[in-house]
């Protein structure tokens, strides 16, 4: 089914950076906001589901799968979603918001570039883990041990940051 481009059988294994994520449901989390997670749709299977905002922090839409459920807000900027072949794209005025790449089986290649409620910007497009910058394009430098080529397994939240600039990975809510 063409519209079913980023849905899954089984529990996909996902790859951030040089990071790879086994059954966590929320793979990029901010403050108290889930930006990157795998959810199941009802009798079909796994998939993503990315909100979107603007550099202003204006929510724009959900990318939920395949597919793009915008607000009223939406008309603000240029945002599409576009499928060509096993790579899918998010773009805001032209600017790469994700790119999720389709490989063998159930896995996939996620890299984000998004803006959170705040104006802030998350970029994890590089070999190694998330960057966070403020709304002047400063870094947040983010405390604690930074992860590399690891392999995060069967925990709640992958990588949790803070708009403070704490990283937690391998995170179990309570």
């Amino acid at each position: 089914m063409d519209t079913d481009k980023l849905l899954f059988i089984n529990w996909p294994k996902v790859t951030m950076g040089s990071n790879t994520f086994i059954e966590v449901p929320i793979i990029l989390k901010y403050d108290n906001l889930n930006m990157i997670e795998i959810i199941k749709e009802a009798g079909f299977g796994y998939t993503t589901q990315i909100p979107i905002f603007d550099a202003e922090g204006t929510y724009l839409a959900t990318a939920k799968g395949s597919s793009l459920i915008t607000t009223e807000e939406s008309a603000i900027g240029d945002l599409t979603l576009d499928h060509t072949g096993d790579i899918t794209t998010c773009t805001l005025d032209g600017k790469m918001l994700f790119e999720i790449t389709r490989s063998d089986g159930d896995e996939f290649l996620i890299k984000a570039d998004l803006f959170t409620p705040e104006g802030y910007s998350i970029k994890y497009i590089s070999d190694e883990t998330p960057e966070l910058f403020d709304k002047q394009g400063s870094e947040v430098r983010l405390g604690g041990i930074l992860k590399d080529e690891s392999v995060i397994e069967g925990c709640d939240v992958g990588f949790w940051l803070t708009q403070n600039g704490t990283c937690r990975f391998g995170v179990n809510e309570e």
